[in-house]
């Protein structure tokens, strides 16, 4: 099985009713093309992984292609010489992803090759708070205590940081999620 998360890796995930139309336009650009199935909602589906040595910047105008040939809203995409991988939306926003090997849980949609499973779980987004009026009176923020992250509200911005947020924000120990 391939190391989906290596840096020397660039590739697209697609899924679609319409493979003929993806592989031939994918050998037409030099892609490597793996065929694997994706499993959701009890149904099978077929899918490509699609490597490749181009540059992010032509692996990114590919994936918004591919999601016209395919009918789809969103690809998985990993660029070469990066540790994310994302997921590309038609309207060209990316979400992190993480990828989770042997997944059973049915919520999330499974990919299956020579059978082994995994699925790409959406991560969220986090900004480090760098000054004092970061903080407002009601917002969600997380901590770093004890090798764990825990939610925390803000109820006095003004008290709290300069009893708390202030040290935290200097060693990176309190983050804001971005919805």
């Amino acid at each position: 099985m391939l190391d989906l998360n290596t840096q020397s890796l660039s590739y697209i995930l697609v899924k679609s009713e319409n493979i003929n139309g993806l592989t031939s336009y994918l050998y037409s650009r030099a892609y490597y093309l793996l065929e694997i199935k994706s499993y959701f909602d009890s149904k099978f589906k077929d899918s490509i992984i699609a490597f490749t040595t181009l540059s992010p910047d032509e692996v990114r105008k590919d994936s918004l292609h591919l999601m016209d040939i395919s009918n789809e809203n969103s690809v998985i995409v990993k660029y070469k010489n990066d540790e994310t991988i994302c997921k590309i939306f038609n309207n060209g926003m990316e979400s992190p992803l993480r990828l989770l090997m042997y997944n059973t849980d049915s919520v999330n949609e499974t990919y299956i090759h020579e059978g082994i499973s995994f699925s790409f779980i959406e991560q969220k987004r986090y900004v480090f708070p760098k000054r004092k009026e970061d903080f407002k009176s009601g917002m969600i923020i997380e901590c770093f205590y004890n090798d764990d992250w825990r939610e925390r509200k803000v109820y006095n911005p003004d008290l709290e940081f300069d009893k708390m947020y202030n040290l935290l924000m200097k060693y990176n120990k309190v983050r804001i999620p971005i919805p």
